[in-house]
């Protein structure tokens, strides 16, 4: 063809020019367009074809059909530009070619039919139904006057055929396909076998069917579709113009008898069929768009199949970069923009990352802008909108989202017929939000209308359609909701029965089925509750059992169920709830998963808060006490344990096998990368740019683990490498002193006490409760808004009295009372005179209750002596048991010692006793490797570089604290913040005690108060031993007071030892409480010590 082109050329060059060589030279060139899809050929084309019209007299007889030619051509180029002035123009052009030709001219067929296509292609775009009907009516007349020998008339019925079958999209009109199945048919009879056309011939046939399939449901007709494209595949040689449109064809058949009859095998021919026509248009090629669209879609569907996360991620990228290949206008932008937003639909109940719920929305609403009214996709656009907006309303509680959705939904069910599945999502979706909406007014009658919706969806889909299970499931959450708001046991019998229709029709490896297994439980349960059936009872119990155990549904809907086993069985005392238990807590990694963004993670620890001390107090009750501390250890801080997991070394697996090792570092060091990027909060302008991002570490993730339980654990000496901790290896902490880890739940509260030669005290607290510690944690930040603790700094104490502080003196009563007092009798620590050296014990919290200074607890108002936890022990915190076994191998040798005094940071208020602080520092530790960097010279990478060189560490500075992101969390220096994270990926092999005297650096979280890191615990995670802090600021002036009395303490014998730490700082706020007096508890109960 390229010979030809270029030999035709050559001809328009040398000879003068003249109509049928610009006409032929045009043909030729529109012919490589269809080959090799280069808009140029065919702008050339259209230019020789104008220019043959415009050296041709208008009575020239060629002269309407050099018209009707240039309008085929405009039309072309129409479909690839989507440019509106090229499609009216051909239409234009071809009713002048129209009007020329005489009554009875044999080629008046000819502008028929093409005219015909021109008003089709206009009508895909505009969706005018004159322009529809209009096509049929010309091309039925071209069909009844070429003769059946004509050469042509197998393409006019092929036509006539493809303009009743679009028709019918609209008007849903049974005899509308019927007729074009006919013309389709007939063109085949009429067509040698052997003819170039014939391939298109049976795919478009195939078409038909598969229009009448979606309108009957009948599966004959699905079959004849496939069949028809497969022969049109096999007809079409390599290189056939339009091979890649057959192939995408049945790649669409084939999906949709997988949605339809659930053939894993139909699914994988469709994305083989797919992933080959994308193979067949490279990046850079005109119509990559439309392979991208479709294998996109597969991909989707694998998802919804098999939970994989990384599939529907694929999905969205092929998604974006169909999207991008297309201009502005294009009549396939709003489809694309649609199917992107119903996959970031499909991960958003996965991930619950706002920007998928937000992305999704605005590209719905730019789809129903861009769709005319009438358009089939347009309905889809509603549809989706309304489910967007559903989602809205969950997290919003907004009416105005739920009034949206119904809106939504409503019109989409009036946009499309009812023969269509499309119909009956919109009604199944108009019925779920009437049920949210009930959920918000409480009016029963969007109860009624919900049931009314669901029982009309699931009217429109055959039992086999992959649509019923979810349809049926709604109606199930509906009838289920009516009973709790009837009591009417047949609600809740019908509620029943649908979900057990649900389930037989769900696939036993779909990803809903954990989900669908634990609604049916809970109506189950809700029965037995009535009943009192022990078979209700049996059978709900089988149904939580059976979605907990279902290995491909998501993690947190097995999690949910396990949750509701555990409460089931807990309405029965004397059951086993352990293995439950054990079950849930095992999701949990996975729950607040690596592949997320910390946010996310943080996000996701809010739905198990208080379920680790549930899963403890169960396994207390039977006895199960190391366990318990287990359990307790594991779900204990995860978000931050992920982030230490990253950084714990394989020296000995680079030994082993060093390319492994050496993969593995490189993956860690990315997903480390990875992290940091998503923890700065990062918004770029280009959504494809995050969605990358997001995806790679989501990536990285999956390879991280993969390496870890496949390579790393097969290396001998690390088959237990990062697995939860065992009570035995946990208990060797406590050779310095018990460990007392206490569990504060809902249902008991207990003392577990980790004594040194393993054994556990199990201490029973049944004075004390969660919501004693939830009250007690009010009363005490409430009070010390009072005293202007924010930050560190000078206070003014104006207006204060006794009667200010009782609220606090309560508290440590209360504390002492029903807590410490009754641990520190069963340890038999109350029996020592006052004159010994005291115990140390280390306190390890859960719950609220790890936000109150229990050190401090006492009876401040008793007249007997002795009635404070400071007379008898030394007190220590541990933010987990397993942070204290990492910092106990710290080496003893010291390395010099590091001051940071930042007295006037830009932007905080002053801290004029800094100066003061770090001089007197520097009296009590002389003698030894000192050094100080104050003011302007304190930037973030000096002091960085020094705190790595050095294992003495005191820093006098503001400092913040992110509960969102402990990473974040970090010290004000002269330049700017020296965060967490920057400090932790630094190997700090020297490091063993550090001083935190800035505001509130052992500040917890309110709302996850055993997720969250604070900044002394997260110092001791990142190497230090042993670490001084604060739980709320404290009074400039009191800084050097305690700092200085700690490191005479530490250094009393000439040679510096962190391991006196805690004895130093029991000593120094015994001092400062003797200077202030003990009622001034806001000024002294503050430090704690943190470590070992």
């Amino acid at each position: 063809m390229d010979k030809v082109v270029d030999a035709l050329g050559s001809r328009l060059s040398i000879y003068d020019y003249n109509t049928t060589e610009l006409s032929r030279l045009a043909e030729s060139l529109r012919v490589q367009f269809e080959r090799t899809g280069n808009i140029t050929d065919l702008n050339a084309a259209i230019g020789h074809q104008t220019r043959a019209i415009s050296i041709t007299e208008e009575t020239n007889p060629e002269y309407p059909l050099l018209l009707n030619s240039l309008g085929v051509l405009l039309v072309q180029r129409f479909v690839r530009t989507g440019n509106l002035a090229d499609v009216h123009t051909a239409i234009e052009r071809q009713e002048k070619a129209l009007n020329l030709l005489p009554e009875g001219d044999p080629n008046k067929f000819k502008v028929w039919d093409k005219l015909g296509i021109s008003l089709r292609r206009r009508y895909e775009r505009l969706g005018d139904p004159s322009d529809i009907d209009s096509a049929i009516d010309y091309q039925s007349q071209a069909s009844s006057l070429a003769s059946d020998l004509e050469p042509e008339k197998g393409s006019i019925l092929n036509n006539l055929g493809n303009s009743f079958g679009l028709r019918f999209e609209r008007s849903g009109n049974l005899d509308d396909i019927r007729k074009a199945i006919e013309a389709q048919t007939k063109c085949i009879e009429v067509t040698p076998g052997s003819s170039n056309a014939m391939p298109k011939f049976l795919n478009n046939l195939g078409n038909s069917f598969w229009r009448r399939y979606h309108a009957t449901a009948d599966v004959e007709d699905l079959d004849k579709a496939i069949k028809h494209r497969q022969k049109a595949v096999a007809l079409s040689p390599d290189g056939y113009p339009e091979k890649h449109r057959f192939v995408n064809n049945l790649a669409v058949a084939f999906l949709g008898r997988f949605e339809r009859l659930h053939g894993l095998d139909d699914l994988l021919q469709a994305i083989r069929y797919q992933e080959e026509v994308l193979k067949l248009r490279p990046v850079g090629h005109a119509d990559r768009s439309t392979p991208l669209n479709n294998l996109s879609n597969c991909l989707w569907r694998q998802y919804q199949r098999s939970g994989i996360l990384a599939q529907i991620d694929q999905a969205i990228s092929y998604q974006q970069e169909a999207i991008q290949c297309l201009p502005d206008g294009h009549a396939r932008k709003p489809v694309y923009l649609i199917n992107l937003a119903i996959s970031l639909l499909e991960r958003y109940p996965r991930l619950y990352n706002q920007v998928d719920l937000d992305r999704a929305i605005v590209n719905l609403q730019q789809a129903v802008n861009l769709l005319p009214d009438g358009h089939t996709n347009k309905s889809r656009a509603w549809q989706q909108l309304g489910n967007a907006h559903r989602f809205a309303f969950r997290s919003s509680r907004n009416k105005l989202d739920i009034d949206n959705a119904v809106d939504s939904y409503r019109l989409s069910a009036l946009s499309v017929s009812a023969i269509y599945s499309g119909k009956a999502q919109a009604l199944s979706g108009l019925g779920c939000s009437f049920i949210d909406r009930y959920h918000l007014l409480g009016d029963i009658e969007d109860i009624n209308e919900a049931i009314k919706h669901h029982h009309d969806s699931l009217a429109l889909v055959p039992e086999d359609s992959i649509h019923f299970p979810p349809f049926m499931t709604n109606l199930a959450s509906a009838f289920a909701i009516r009973f709790k708001h009837s009591a009417d046991p047949v609600d809740l019998d019908e509620s029943i029965k649908c979900y057990e229709k649900a389930i037989l029709a769900t696939p036993k490896e779909h990803p809903s089925l954990a989900s669908l297994l634990a609604q049916a439980g809970y109506a189950v349960e809700h029965r037995f509750q009535l009943t009192n059936s022990s078979s209700d009872f049996d059978q709900a119990a089988e149904y939580f059992e059976k979605a907990t155990k279902t290995d491909r549904s998501p993690a947190s809907h097995r999690f949910d169920a396990a949750r509701r086993w555990i409460s089931l069985l807990n309405q029965q005392p004397g059951l086993p709830v352990l293995e439950p238990y054990q079950l849930a807590m095992n999701f949990l990694p996975a729950i607040m998963w690596q592949g997320m963004s910390i946010s996310d993670r943080y996000r996701s620890a809010g739905s198990t808060v208080g379920f680790v001390n549930g899963a403890a107090a169960a396994a207390v009750k039977a006895g199960e006490y190391s366990l318990a501390i287990e359990w307790l250890e594991q779900g204990r801080s995860i978000v931050w344990s992920q982030i230490l997991q990253l950084r714990q070394p394989i020296h000995a697996v680079h030994a082993a096998n060093p390319v492994i090792a050496r993969q593995y570092d490189s993956v860690v060091q990315e997903l480390e990368a990875a992290r940091r990027e998503s923890g700065l909060g990062i918004v770029s302008d280009d959504p494809i740019t995050m969605e990358a991002a997001a995806q790679k570490q989501r990536r990285l993730a999956e390879q991280w683990n993969g390496l870890l339980q496949y390579f790393i654990r097969k290396v001998p000496g690390f088959e237990d490498f990062l697995k939860p901790q065992s009570f035995a290896r946990l208990a060797s902490a406590a050779h310095k002193g018990p460990i007392v880890v206490v569990n504060v739940h809902e249902v008991q509260c207990d003392a577990l006490a980790i004594l040194a030669d393993k054994s556990i005290v199990h201490i029973p607290l049944p004075l004390y409760s969660h919501e004693k510690a939830t009250r007690a944690y009010n009363d005490w930040v409430t009070n010390l808004k009072r005293f202007n603790v924010r930050s560190r700094g000078v206070r003014r104490e104006s207006g204060v009295t006794v009667a200010n502080r009782s609220p606090f003196a309560r508290v440590l009563r209360e504390l002492w009372e029903e807590v410490v007092q009754p641990i520190l009798e069963s340890l038999d620590f109350m029996h020592t005179d006052s004159g010994q050296s005291l115990p140390r014990l280390t306190w390890c919290t859960t719950g609220p209750l790890s936000l109150l200074p229990i050190h401090a607890a006492g009876n401040y108002d008793s007249a007997q002596p002795r009635q404070r936890t400071f007379d008898y022990v030394i007190s220590s915190y541990a933010p987990s048991i397993s942070s204290l076994l990492q910092t106990s191998q710290q080496p003893l040798e010291f390395h010099g010692m590091l001051a940071v005094g930042q007295e006037n940071t830009p932007q905080k208020s002053s801290l004029p006793y800094v100066s003061q602080e770090i001089d007197l520092l520097q009296k009590a530790v002389s003698g030894v490797d000192f050094e100080s960097i104050v003011g302007a010279d304190a930037t973030v990478d000096t002091v960085l570089q020094k705190i790595e060189q050095c294992s003495w560490v005191h820093l006098a500075c503001h400092a913040s604290q992110d509960t969102n992101d402990p990473n974040t969390s970090g010290f004000y220096l002269q330049d700017g913040k020296l965060d967490l994270a920057t400090i932790t990926k630094k190997p700090l092999k020297y490091a063993s005690f550090a001083y935190l005297s800035a505001c509130e650096t052992a500040t917890g979280h309110t709302e996850l108060p055993d997720e969250a890191i604070h900044l002394t615990a997260g110092m001791l995670m990142a190497g230090f031993s042993t670490v001084i802090g604060t739980m709320w600021s404290i009074k400039d002036e009191y800084g050097p007071v305690i700092a200085e009395r700690v490191y005479t303490e530490l250094l009393r014998n000439g040679v510096p030892d962190h391991r006196g730490a805690a004895e130093a700082l029991h000593k120094a706020i015994a001092y400062l409480r003797d200077l202030v007096g003990e009622e001034k508890y806001e000024d002294w109960a503050s430090f704690i010590h943190v470590g070992v």
